[in-house]
């Protein structure tokens, strides 16, 4: 079936804010003839940690500290009979951020603020883009231990979870097309970065200071 409608798209607004003191903000147009919702919306003061069971399938990191604000223009339309979702011109802010990886008592990172800009998201063609990612004052400790494994490496590998969602989309034809994540550029500043080799017998320890990265 299909709604019928000759009248102009009309404005919806939704605001609320969260125990934890995040507040979250969308307006838009609907137009119903088109089946689809148009607008921007605004989160902000967002703890890290209350999203962990959305990049809980992608590593293996608790964030234990840390606050996102973000905001980005949607849409949210009919195309035949799925549901296109949008975002674009997408911002991000995280501020003092703290991860720990299993098994380790001090954080693995510390970032005082990092700020995405240009995001985009696609859930249709499944693409994911972002055109700058920048950081500031921070510091990131890296281990390896005797076994050879490298702590940091849990920042990127995947959770059991993930490889099961994996498999169970790859054997379905109709869905098994990959995401496609592209970054223009990424530059972080004032970073100290703590080595420690445990391979040989007397463990080797070094500090670089004030490390700038740019790709």
């Amino acid at each position: 079936s299909r709604i019928v409608s000759k009248g102009a798209p009309g404005t919806v607004a939704l605001r609320f804010e969260t125990d934890e003191g995040a507040q979250f903000k969308a307006e838009g147009q609907a137009d119903v003839a088109q089946g689809a919702v148009r607008g921007r919306f605004e989160l902000a003061k967002m703890r890290v940690g209350t999203l962990r069971a959305y990049y809980a399938t992608a590593m293996q990191a608790e964030f234990r500290k840390g606050a996102l604000d973000f905001s980005s223009e949607f849409e949210f339309a009919r195309d035949g009979d799925a549901t296109r979702v949008t975002l674009g011109n997408g911002t991000a802010a995280f501020s003092d951020v703290e991860a720990m990886l299993p098994g380790e008592r001090e954080p693995a990172l510390r970032l005082a603020r990092a700020e995405l800009s240009g995001i985009a998201l696609d859930a249709t063609k499944r693409t994911f883009a972002i055109d700058s990612v920048a950081g500031t004052q921070g510091s990131l400790r890296v281990t390896r231990d005797r076994d050879g494994a490298i702590n940091i490496e849990q920042f990127t590998r995947p959770s059991k979870a993930l490889e099961t969602a994996e498999r169970r989309v790859s054997s379905d034809s109709s869905s098994g097309q990959v995401w496609n994540v592209l970054m223009h550029a990424v530059k972080f500043e004032g970073i100290n970065i703590d080595v420690e080799d445990r391979v040989p017998e007397a463990p080797v320890r070094l500090r670089l200071s004030d490390v700038r990265l740019a790709a």
